[in-house]
C-alpha cells in the first residue's frame, strides 16, 4: 500500500486514517500529535485568517494527513517535484491556487528529521524543499512537528529559517544505549555521520549500497545526494570504479547519469 499510494496523497491519507482504526498504537500516536497540534494552533499569536496542516511526499502524509482530518483542517500535500495539492476535510481536492496568498498559516508535520535537507536546502541562489515550496505560494510556516529526530542538525538549520521544531522522540545517546543492537557504532555514527561514513567507505567501499541504485526502487534522489556528498572520497579511496562497474553490470546504466 505504501508504494502503491506514494504518488497519490489523498489515497495515502485515506489509507493512514484506516490504519489508525486497525492499529490502536498508531491511532494513539496520531491522537497525541493531534492534541499537541491543536494546542499550538489555538495559542498562536497573531493568528491568520486560516490554518492548515502540511506534509511532504510521502512518509509525512502518513502522520500529517490523519491529523488534518481529525482537526478538520485543509491538508497541503507537497510533492518532491514541487507540485502542491490541497485537500479539504471532506476529501475534495484543489490545486495550489486554493491557498495561494490567502493568509494561510500551516503547521508542517514530518515523520523524521536528520539534517533538515528535505525541509530546506540551497544551491547557489536556488532554494528547494517543502519550506520554499510553501513560501512560494504565500503559505506561512512557523512550526514543524516531527515524530522522530535524529539530532543531526536539522533543528538548528530550520531555526535560522524561522521554524521552531518539536519532536516526540529523540534519538540521543540514552535512546541508543537502550534500544540499539550495537550502541557503540550507533553513537559513533550519530556524533559525526559524515566522518563515520567517510571512514566506512574508505575501509569497505560502497558495494553494500548497490541495491539502492536499482531503478525499480525509485531512490534516484538518494543516490544523487549520496554521490554529491561522497564522490570525491570514493575517487580518493579508489572505490568509485568498483561501484560504477557493479551498477552497470547489475542495472545496465552508468553512474555518469548522476
Amino acid at each position: 500500500k505504501f508504494k502503491k499510494f506514494s504518488e497519490d496523497s489523498t489515497k495515502m491519507i485515506d489509507h493512514a486514517v484506516c490504519m489508525t482504526k486497525e492499529h490502536p498504537s498508531f491511532g494513539e500516536v496520531i491522537n497525541i500529535i493531534t492534541d499537541q497540534a491543536d494546542i499550538l494552533l489555538n495559542t498562536t499569536i497573531h493568528k491568520p485568517n486560516k490554518f492548515a496542516i502540511s506534509g511532504l511526499q510521502r512518509r509525512d502524509w502518513i502522520f500529517s494527513g490523519p491529523v488534518a482530518k481529525k482537526l478538520e483542517l485543509l491538508h497541503i500535500s507537497v510533492y518532491k517535484d514541487g507540485r502542491i495539492e490541497v485537500i479539504e476535510p471532506n476529501g475534495k481536492i484543489h490545486s495550489q491556487e486554493y491557498v495561494s496568498n490567502r493568509n494561510f498559516l500551516s503547521l508542517h508535520i514530518s515523520d523524521l528529521i536528520t539534517e533538515g535537507s528535505s525541509a530546506y536546502r540551497k544551491q547557489g541562489i536556488t532554494e528547494s524543499g517543502w519550506l520554499p515550496s510553501l513560501r512560494n505560494i504565500g503559505v506561512e510556516t512557523r512550526n514543524l512537528d516531527v515524530v522522530v529526530s535524529r539530532l543531526q542538525g536539522g533543528e538548528e538549520l530550520l531555526i535560522k529559517e524561522g521554524i521552531n521544531t518539536r519532536s516526540y522522540v529523540k534519538i540521543d545517546k540514552d535512546f541508543l544505549n537502550r534500544h540499539s543492537n550495537n550502541p557503540e557504532i550507533a553513537i559513533s555514527y550519530q556524533s559525526n555521520p559524515t566522518e563515520w561514513s567517510e571512514n566506512y567507505l574508505k575501509e569497505n567501499g560502497a558495494l553494500s549500497l548497490l541495491a539502492h541504485f536499482d531503478p525499480n526502487k525509485k531512490q534516484e534522489d538518494r543516490c544523487v545526494k549520496f554521490l554529491q556528498r561522497y564522490v570525491n572520497q570514493l575517487k580518493e579511496y579508489k572505490k568509485l570504479d568498483e561501484l560504477s562497474e557493479a551498477v552497470k553490470n547489475s542495472y545496465g546504466y552508468s553512474l555518469e547519469k548522476y
